[in-house]
């Protein structure tokens, strides 16, 4: 795993002190809720990335274990395109779920259930 300036980390552990280390000299944030608090718009994280869902802190993905896809993508992100993934995921899951409301309330229901026999 490679840290900042391509300093290689021997797994989270390690990539974790060494993060500390770098913030304490004043060089970089201890954790994602430091980044939050205190990240300039060009100060970026490292994320596991999810098609329509908001970013994961790289490091809480870690313990994802099986939940974890070929799909899913890590990368770092600055403040403005974190805040921007997340606002889209956000957009996402509320019209699917004003879709589901409707789609109940007008009686629609969707192929799925109605080939499971739910929607009758």
């Amino acid at each position: 795993m490679l840290g900042p300036a391509a300093e290689e980390y021997q797994n989270a552990a390690h990539a974790k002190k060494g993060l500390a280390k770098r913030a304490t000299m004043g060089l970089g944030f201890v954790s994602f809720h430091d980044w939050i608090d205190g990240a300039l718009p060009d100060d970026e994280w490292p994320f596991l990335l999810r098609k329509l869902k908001p970013p994961i802190d790289f490091f809480k993905s870690l313990g994802l274990g099986d939940a974890l896809s070929d799909s899913d993508e890590c990368a770092t992100l600055n403040l403005d395109k974190y805040l921007a993934r997340r606002s889209e995921a956000a957009a996402y899951a509320f019209a699917q779920e004003e879709a589901r409301i409707f789609g109940e309330a007008s009686g629609h229901t969707s192929a799925t259930s109605r080939k499971r026999g739910m929607g009758d």
